[in-house]
């Protein structure tokens, strides 16, 4: 089983994603998160970006989302659940405002989309649903150097991105401004756990 939990950057994601590990671990089930790259070097991508051409751009793209892909369907081999810290629906949202889709390449996004993910597919996605200044504030309160603060445009472009993939069959849209607790038991009753 693959759990997809998405949202703007501050909207609990990782904490989420670490206490329903915790939880699957307690109750006896095998879960693991799987993330397409750690924070330093999507930072270090994140510069990149606008350093780079658009082609050396997606093949790095592509290959942290390949990777992660990979891990997910030696997971599903294994029986154990995987938990996705930003995933096939980042990749959509990155493609939309900077890569494939933005330049034209719909068509072209939609082979190299079915060529990474191949089956490796979220039985469920939930989405974290917050305001981009109680997103913003968290993001604060990290006191990091490294962190990305939403800005009105991406903001609302993961917002009209993610309430859309969630209103699907497999979606649920929790409001992520409750407290980590209250949050983590909706997204408890929604897997029905």
């Amino acid at each position: 089983m693959i759990i997809s939990i998405i949202g703007v950057n501050g909207a609990g994601k990782s904490t989420q994603c670490r206490l329903l590990m915790r939880h699957l671990i307690n109750t006896g089930a095998s879960a693991v998160i799987v993330k397409p790259v750690d924070k330093k070097t999507r930072n270090r991508f994140a510069k990149l970006i606008k350093k780079n051409s658009l082609i050396s751009t997606n093949f790095l793209f592509f290959s942290f989302y390949r990777n992660q892909a990979e891990k997910l369907i030696e997971l599903q081999k294994q029986g154990k659940i995987a938990i996705t810290d930003r995933y096939i629906e980042s990749f959509l949202l990155f493609q939309q405002m900077y890569g494939l889709i933005k330049s034209g390449h719909t068509c072209l996004y939609q082979e190299v989309e079915k060529m990474i993910f191949t089956d490796a597919r979220p039985d469920i996605i939930i989405y974290l649903q917050v305001s981009m200044a109680k997103a913003n504030k968290r993001i604060a309160l990290r006191n990091r150097d490294d962190e990305n603060y939403e800005n009105i445009v991406t903001y609302r472009a993961s917002v009209r991105l993610y309430k859309k993939l969630a209103s699907t069959k497999n979606g649920v849209i929790i409001d992520g401004h409750a407290s980590e607790l209250v949050v983590h038991n909706q997204i408890l009753a929604a897997l029905n756990l």
